[in-house]
């Protein structure tokens, strides 16, 4: 019998710790795959499983990637904030004239679908503008903040003939009125970057129990991976702390904002196999930030009594589904008993989602109910 405070979520999910977490992945920098700061955070994790008492391990895989220097848009002197469509190329200086009824040779301004990941729509205005000759795009994202959202790539992505950069709605007014504008984009391709999945494992039973969260993003993410990263790091502790049959595998993907590339390749690689996972928990993007639009999705219509009683008082309800969300939807498809949070908030993929977008008191009562239904799903396993 495990002693109540090994159990108690109270030891291990305490709102002041968990932001402690997302304050020190936010100060890290900004998480875009396969950077200087992405590979830090991979190590980062890696020591803390370590000293948690877990085996860990970097396991690295291959993107094509932009290491992104800076991007800039001038107009009459006055810079706006940018950023660029990925995947893009070293542009500039560039300087145009903004598109009046021509776009050939020009700047062009178009309203982006509302979404922080590539889609059909999205193509279907840029690519007759790309067919028209336009010089450049910019793309206004809606955004309920004002800032710009950046938009996720796909795992086969090429770089885009032209630099094409994202702005936030305000600035689309300005923008039209504007004759000319100077455009810029600085890094540099690699086409065989090199980033990691962390991977560590406590535990030594045949069945096992899998907690998998993104760790990239496009910039410091708090509150989009921050909940998700803090939460991970404090059911890694408490599961070292348990006296269990349970063996224990906790991933952190690398790859999300380039179509989920990491979670793809440990999938295709060290993953146990659906037959030996009693359950896994899949910690996506916003669970505990500030006007988040998030869902608690499951494939297993079993779990909707612990998942309903253990999440009552976060607002959240469950819901079964065979197609659920983000990277939630690769274990599903393959036949993992699977749950999981994810959504959007307000800065969601925007340069302004810093610490402030979540707190104590909101992260809290969501971790609690996640250790709660991992302890209550371990029981009957």
């Amino acid at each position: 019998m495990q002693s109540m405070d090994i159990i108690d979520p109270q030891r291990f999910m305490t709102g002041e710790f968990l932001f402690n977490d997302v304050k020190a992945y936010s100060a890290l920098g900004e998480h875009r795959t396969a950077g200087k700061v992405d590979r830090d955070t991979s190590a980062w994790l890696a020591r803390q499983l370590e000293g948690f008492g877990f085996t860990s391990k970097l396991l690295p895989f291959r993107v094509r990637q932009f290491q992104f220097g800076s991007a800039s848009l001038v107009m009459s002197g006055r810079s706006i904030p940018c950023f660029p469509l990925w995947l893009p190329r070293a542009t500039g200086p560039l300087r145009a004239p903004m598109a009046r009824g021509t776009v050939k040779g020009c700047v062009a301004i178009a309203r982006f679908p509302k979404g922080g990941a590539m889609t059909a729509a999205h193509r279907a205005v840029i690519q007759p503008l790309v067919d028209q000759g336009a010089a450049a795009i910019i793309g206004v994202t809606p955004s309920d903040s004002g800032e710009l959202v950046a938009v996720n790539s796909t795992a086969d992505a090429e770089p885009w003939s032209l630099p094409i950069l994202l702005v936030g709605p305000p600035e689309e007014m300005n923008l039209r009125g504007a004759t000319d504008v100077a455009i810029s984009i600085q890094g540099r391709e690699e086409p065989r970057a090199e980033a990691f999945e962390t991977v560590g494992e406590i535990g030594t039973g045949k069945k096992r129990i899998v907690i998998s969260t993104p760790s990239s993003g496009w910039f410091h993410c708090a509150g989009e991976r921050g909940p998700g990263i803090a939460m991970w790091l404090a059911l890694a502790r408490w599961s070292s702390h348990r006296e269990s049959n349970m063996r224990y595998t906790f991933v952190a993907s690398s790859g999300h904002e380039l179509g989920e590339q990491g979670m793809r390749s440990f999938l295709t690689g060290p993953a146990p196999q659906p037959e030996e996972t009693g359950v896994w928990l899949h910690l996506g993007a916003s669970i505990a930030a500030r006007g988040s639009t998030r869902r608690l999705m499951t494939n297993r219509t079993e779990w909707l009594p612990v998942l309903s009683r253990n999440f009552s008082s976060t607002g959240l309800q469950p819901e079964v589904t065979d197609a659920p969300a983000g990277e939630l939807a690769q274990l599903a498809k393959l036949g993992y008993r699977c749950f999981g949070i994810a959504g959007g908030h307000t800065l969601f993929h925007s340069p302004g989602d810093l610490p402030v977008t979540t707190s104590a008191a909101l992260l809290e009562p969501v971790g609690q109910a996640l250790l709660r239904t991992i302890a209550d799903l371990e029981s009957n396993l």
